[in-house]
Order: structure tokens, then C-alpha cells, then sequence
């Protein structure tokens, strides 16, 4: 969600400008879905998905008050799960992708702010994030970074 969020809540900006809301369904079948243009459905179900993600608190803060900022609220959290697809509605993969992402932006922030990726391995962000304990693991896994 992390980097695709900015050029999607932008697309979404632009879709309050032009009809005054940010009303969009969750679901291709409802009825609302059918007058939609391709690309205002595809923001349709990129916000379903990402007010899933809110609600279940696997959004970033900084994303959630971005959308609360725009009008967009919170979905029912028995409706939530039910729209996240499979793999992020089972717990274990969900939490495992959702942290690796967070993860990512967040050593991402520390390359912007130092112009490297050299985290010392006890090192933690500002707000608590283990950032250096996490890529040590990473590192030893031999996973690729797209940073």
C-alpha cells in the first residue's frame, strides 16, 4: 500500500474535486459501480482495500489522517475482512506483508534523512520501529531490498 498510496490518494483528490465526494462503492457488483470509468473503479477498489487495511489498524497513521483529512471514514470491521483479498484477510500473511511493507517505507525515511541505508543494528526510529534489528534479519535472510 505504502508507495502505491501516494499516486492513488492523489487520483483520489482529484476524483473529490470533480464530483464533490469521495463516495465511492466497495464492491465492482453494486450498483453505484456500474457508471464508473475503468480507472475510477480501479480507485474504488484500491479504497475498499485500503479502508479494510485502516479499520483492521494495518494502515500507516500517516495514511489514515491523509484520508480522514479528504472525508473518507473507517469501514464496519465485520464488513472490513470480508473485502480484503485471501491473502491478506489470513492473519499470519496479512500481518507478515503489511509489516514487511511498513518496514520498507520506514528504512526508506531513514535513507531520505541520511542518504544511506547504514542502520546501526540496535537502532530504533523515533517512534520505537526496530529498524536496525529488522534489516539485521533481512540482511541474514539474504531478501532484496527495494530501497
Amino acid at each position: 500500500v505504502g508507495a502505491e498510496f501516494a499516486g492513488r490518494f492523489e487520483l483520489l483528490k482529484e476524483y473529490k474535486d470533480r464530483t464533490g465526494n469521495v463516495d465511492l462503492p466497495d464492491s465492482p457488483e453494486a450498483e453505484a459501480a456500474k457508471s464508473l470509468s475503468k480507472e475510477d473503479l480501479k480507485l474504488s477498489m484500491w479504497l475498499s482495500r485500503v479502508r479494510s487495511l485502516w479499520t483492521l489498524g494495518k494502515l500507516r497513521e500517516d495514511h489514515a489522517l491523509q484520508l480522514e483529512g479528504l472525508g473518507v471514514t473507517k469501514k464496519d470491521p465485520d464488513h472490513a475482512v470480508a473485502t480484503l483479498p485471501k491473502s491478506e484477510s489470513r492473519p499470519e500473511v496479512k500481518d507478515r506483508e503489511a509489516r514487511f511493507a511498513s518496514m520498507v517505507a520506514a528504512l526508506k525515511e531513514y535513507k531520505t534523512a541520511n542518504g544511506n541505508v547504514e542502520v546501526a543494528p540496535q537502532y530504533k526510529t523515533e517512534s520505537g520501529v526496530p529498524l536496525g534489528p529488522w534489516l539485521m534479519s533481512v540482511i541474514r535472510r539474504g531478501k532484496a531490498m527495494p530501497v
